[in-house]
């Protein structure tokens, strides 16, 4: 039996044949957000939103629906994820603004895994420990060149896509100079912020570069140890907020290099805050010594050079007696 050919009216008769299990079933519009995506489980991206794992059913790939009810947050978060488009950041797909502002969504592509769950894995290695800083300090440029502050860098907002790490939740990002919001998460909050926060004056805090700075020490920090140097506790804000230096412990951030680089960027002080262009440029990540160090490795060599010339011309000395 040949190939019959249709005319127009079976192939439109054909057409709604095949049609007539569309809209049932698994594949239900019913059932689809937006008659597209499929609903599966709560996902671990997001913070206080709720966010729930999608299959795009037009694509047939894993997406991350992210349920907000602040509309001046969904409108700022979508805001942000078009102008910084990249691979630093987490793709946008789509958005859905609620006529009854109850639930506006953001459609993102999935991660997997947030840096907060890669750390549970167990110690890392010293290159992959390395590489990571390499890229969430890459990370943070993008921001920053764009005139970005993230205002909540924390390890749950990093999140592994495929094998590139990108930063997740930008509804609390502002432009350097703008207002700061009154969310912070306190084992990560600055100490100016800290300050304003407990004081009640966060009206008067703008924000800055330093701001994310400080949170990207203390993650350095914690790809050491894999736990916060501030643990969430009630008085985690007044302890951030007291004018004492932080000590980072030799015997948790084993490396030299990378113990000077946190005392740059952990200073109480803002203003003496070490920016992201140092830490690129900095000996850890591009080894050998930054000029700090070279200055203080040379004062060295030449104290213990003068300490041996006085050792030797005492000998001198006392030879000839």
């Amino acid at each position: 039996m040949g190939i019959v050919a249709l005319g127009p009216r079976k192939k439109l008769i054909a057409a709604i044949n095949s049609m007539k299990g569309v809209g049932q079933g698994k594949y239900s519009t019913a059932d689809l957000y937006q008659g597209r995506y499929k609903l599966e489980e709560t996902s671990s991206m997001g913070g206080i939103n709720i966010v729930k794992l999608a299959i795009d059913m037009k694509t047939e790939r894993k997406v991350a629906l992210k349920f907000m009810t602040s509309k001046e947050a969904f409108l700022r978060e979508v805001s942000f994820l078009k102008s910084l488009r990249s691979e630093f950041v987490v793709e946008l797909i789509d958005y859905y603004e609620d006529a009854h502002a109850k639930a506006h969504c953001v459609v993102l592509e999935y991660g997997e895994r947030s840096l907060a769950d890669y750390l549970k894995r167990g110690p890392l290695q010293r290159n992959e420990r390395k590489f990571i800083v390499d890229r969430l300090a890459h990370i943070v440029q993008h921001l920053h060149q764009q005139n970005v502050v993230h205002c909540d860098l924390k390890p749950h907002n990093f999140v592994l896509f495929g094998l590139k790490w990108k930063v997740i939740d930008l509804e609390n990002a502002r432009r350097a100079g703008e207002p700061v919001s009154m969310r912070v998460s306190p084992s990560y909050c600055s100490p100016e912020l800290a300050r304003a926060v407990l004081s009640k004056q966060t009206d008067r805090m703008r924000a800055s570069c330093a701001l994310d700075m400080w949170s990207f020490g203390l993650i350095v920090f914690e790809l050491f140890c894999r736990q916060a140097f501030f643990a969430d506790k009630p008085d985690t804000m007044q302890q951030l907020a007291s004018y004492a230096e932080l000590e980072v412990p030799k015997d948790v951030v084993d490396d030299i290099q990378a113990r000077h680089m946190l005392k740059k960027v952990l200073c109480k002080n803002h203003l003496d805050r070490a920016n992201v262009q140092a830490i690129l440029k900095h000996a850890y990540l591009c080894g050998g010594m930054d000029t700090i160090q070279r200055e203080s490795s040379f004062g060295y060599l030449q104290q213990t050079q003068q300490q041996l010339q006085s050792l030797l011309t005492e000998i001198s000395v006392q030879i000839r007696t």
